[in-house]
């Protein structure tokens, strides 16, 4: 009598793995791309916020105004741009007064010396004299960005936002089949 024996290999576990894979493939690079936007957009208002504090605007309209975000999905990349566009010095609580203009840039008060109001814009004498003035304006938004408390809050904002949002993203992808 041979002895002899036979091998069966269940192979649809692994074709099973294999199949969701491939699905893996198509739907993790969805997921944490939307996880990355719903970080970033609350990234973003903290940078807005930051920004109109540091910079002593009075309406985040202003910050708002000159902020542009630029997703790119091909990158997985997410930019906040400041415009460097000269901000009005109304925005910044601008009063006139006998002596010239008054007003909280940095919210730090401040009378602009040889200033005055002039067919609605707040103007400054460059010199002592009557000849060249120039029109006054408020903080440069895209400098202030650079600087103080914006960086720091932007960058511990990504570290604590951005991630979470992202394995959950990818966690409900792969669970559900959904991003």
């Amino acid at each position: 009598m041979s002895a002899g024996f036979t091998l069966h290999i269940d192979t649809s576990a692994l074709m099973a793995t294999a199949r969701n894979i491939k699905r893996a493939e198509k739907v993790v690079p969805i997921a944490i791309w939307r996880g990355m936007l719903d970080g970033s957009r609350k990234v973003t208002t903290v940078v807005k916020r930051a920004l109109k504090e540091q910079s002593g605007a009075k309406k985040l309209k202003t910050v708002t105004e000159r902020v542009t975000v630029m997703p790119s999905a091909s990158a997985l990349r997410y930019v906040i741009a400041v415009s460097g566009k000269t901000t009005d010095i109304k925005d910044f609580g601008a009063k006139k007064t006998g002596k010239g203009i008054n007003a909280s840039p940095w919210n730090n008060p401040r009378l602009f010396k040889r200033s005055f109001y002039l067919e609605g814009m707040y103007m400054a004498r460059t010199t002592s004299k009557r000849f060249p003035i120039r029109t006054l304006h408020g903080p440069n938004l895209a400098k202030e960005a650079m600087t103080g408390v914006v960086p720091g809050r932007f960058e511990l904002t990504v570290r604590y936002e951005i991630p979470p949002k992202i394995l959950a993203r990818v966690a409900a992808a792969l669970g559900s089949g959904k991003a």
